[in-house]
């Protein structure tokens, strides 16, 4: 059932309960009113919460928390080329104990091993081989491990 939908049943069970209740000119009918008033409020509270959850955790998605903490990572480069204020920010608050360099791709090499980007990162580095370690579901971002690490 879509939201719409869902959002028209109650509707249609609230007028109901409001037409029976004038109806019979029950003292309840502010009852009734306030109660219906009281759900439309919660639930316009609890929508944009709900979606802007499901914006940023998508089903399916996991923390990189785990790799992180498998790997012993201590800082990761994260690639202002392909900036992405909800992966730049939901990827720090899973990792805690890792430190975040901010590098450009394009203009320098990554200050550390594991680097924070999109899938474009083998094609746009040949030169710096890497393997995927975590993706992050519902938006272009993974955490790659550089074959090849060194500053020059």
């Amino acid at each position: 059932m879509t939201e719409i939908t869902g959002a028209a049943l109650v509707a249609a069970a609230g007028a109901w309960l409001l037409v029976r209740a004038s109806v019979r000119e029950s003292p309840a009918l502010a009852a009734v009113a306030l109660i219906l008033f009281l759900a439309v409020v919660a639930y316009g509270a609890w929508n944009p919460v709900a979606s802007s959850q499901r914006a940023v955790y998508p089903h399916g998605w996991t923390s990189p928390q785990a790799v992180a903490e498998a790997e012993g990572m201590r800082s990761v480069a994260y690639d202002l080329d392909h900036y992405d204020t909800i992966g730049l920010y939901t990827v720090q608050w899973f990792l805690p104990h890792t430190s975040v360099l901010l590098f450009h791709g394009d203009r320098q090499a990554p200050p550390a091993r594991y680097v924070l980007t999109t899938s474009s990162w083998p094609l746009e580095h040949p030169a710096q081989p890497a393997r995927a370690l975590w993706s992050a579901r519902g938006r272009d971002e993974i955490l790659w491990r550089l074959s090849k690490y060194g500053r020059p």
